[in-house]
């Protein structure tokens, strides 16, 4: 499905400097739904000093971080590197490894047969997002009732921002006469009716029904 993706078309990065910018409040209209949202926006540096991290994750049985370690030493050696193991979450751990390529391979197995304990183990390339304490979901909705002469990506964008994080805007549907279709983020299942959300929003000072 073709969008726009809007967040350039939204803001313009040159207007302000990048310190005066704060967080964005995504929506506010929906209850207990509201949070805000800061991008991720990662340094290259830090992002290439991460590439070397591997996040462990025990998938069956248990291990201690001393018992990843040991079973790294098993598979690569210990002689030049020193493995060091740290627990980040229930069955989760990071290790820095002596490169990238090697924590890429280690993550094309869907799992790997520990030795000296029964359990198994994933290996996947580390993220910003381990710890978060929740996941944004995403999927596509249908908004309606919005005027075909002030559907500029703008206008579109801050009609869904009332609900969620508006990620994309299918530009086929931009001037359709029924609805238009958006890409939306949001913290928690929507609440309303059909399983969906339902508010008004007001545009040229009316209220206008749109429902998700």
């Amino acid at each position: 499905m073709g969008g726009n993706q809007v967040n350039e078309e939204i803001v313009d990065q040159n207007s302000q400097p990048e310190v005066n910018q704060g967080p964005e409040l995504c929506a506010p209209q929906v209850e207990d739904q509201s949070f805000f949202l800061i991008e991720e926006c990662i340094d290259p540096r830090v992002s290439k000093e991460k590439e070397c991290i591997g996040v462990i994750n025990v998938l069956q049985g248990h291990a201690t971080a001393k018992q990843i370690e040991q079973q790294f030493m098993h598979l690569v050696g210990s002689n030049s590197w020193k493995w060091d193991a740290r627990q980040v979450g229930d069955n989760r751990f990071v290790m820095r490894s002596p490169n990238a390529k090697m924590v890429s391979d280690w993550g094309k197995f869907k799992a790997l047969a520990m030795n000296f304990v029964d359990a198994q183990i994933k290996v996947e390339q580390w993220s910003s997002r381990i710890g978060a304490k929740g996941v944004l979901q995403q999927a596509w909705f249908r908004v309606k009732d919005i005027p075909r002469d002030l559907r500029s990506i703008r206008t579109i964008a801050k009609v869904g921002g009332l609900v969620g994080k508006v990620v994309e805007i299918d530009e086929k549907t931009r001037y359709r006469a029924d609805y238009v279709e958006m890409s939306l983020k949001f913290p928690r299942p929507l609440k309303g009716p059909w399983g969906c959300a339902s508010m008004t929003s007001s545009l040229r000072g009316r209220y206008k029904k749109m429902t998700l």
